[in-house]
């Protein structure tokens, strides 16, 4: 069969060795190749019309319908927060400060509850971060703790530390019953009985 000639304006897709021993999946040929995602993260940001939830899962489930290779994802999400995909992989607090709040609090869940561990890695640097949680906004922080149970967990050593600064005496309220582990939902409640009873942490 004659090989085809490739068109400007149209985007490739082939296979390649990765790193680790896994395929992955080199660049387009053509600019713009994340434009999309970017798009897709700016309108799922938290206090969109729709529901945080509801816009979590529907970024989940795009990506995970394209089948992307860790290393796509790698440059897609780093494309969408505006850094280099290096800095990606290795955070540091200069780096959070040139990111968008909005966007990792989209973005930081997708990676820590990936499936390929490369990726959870990422996003657990991400967490480990001193002032990630202060990064994003408040709610999503709360959103985290209530529905996603590996995020919670890693979080959970915040919430004991600076739950009432990070989340306030409102969302700690809610967190005490509604927190999606018991790690949570127990840091929550020493809050809570601290406040109550006028005790200090």
């Amino acid at each position: 069969m004659p090989r085809e000639r490739l068109r400007r304006g149209t985007t490739y897709i082939v296979q390649r060795a990765g790193r680790c021993g896994t395929s992955s999946r080199v660049r387009g040929l053509t600019r713009g190749r994340w434009d999309w995602l970017r798009e897709l993260v700016r309108r799922q940001r938290p206090g969109a019309p729709t529901g945080y939830a509801g816009r979590r899962d529907a970024l989940r489930d795009a990506l995970a319908c394209l089948g992307l290779a860790p290393d796509a994802l790698i440059d897609g999400v780093a494309a969408a927060l505006g850094i280099a995909p290096i800095e990606l992989c290795t955070p540091t607090s200069a780096t959070l400060g040139r990111v968008e709040g909005d966007d990792l609090a989209v973005l930081l869940p997708l990676l820590c509850e990936h499936p390929f561990e490369e990726l959870r890695t990422i996003g657990q640097r991400w967490v480990d971060e001193p002032a990630v949680v202060y990064h994003v906004p408040a709610d999503a922080g709360e959103d985290w703790l209530e529905r996603l149970p590996t995020l919670a967990d890693r979080l959970a050593p915040r919430v004991v530390d600076e739950g009432l600064a990070w989340l306030g005496p409102d969302a700690l309220r809610r967190l005490a019953v509604a927190g999606c582990t018991p790690a949570v939902r127990e840091a929550a409640a020493q809050w809570i009985q601290a406040m109550v009873g006028g005790g200090a942490r």
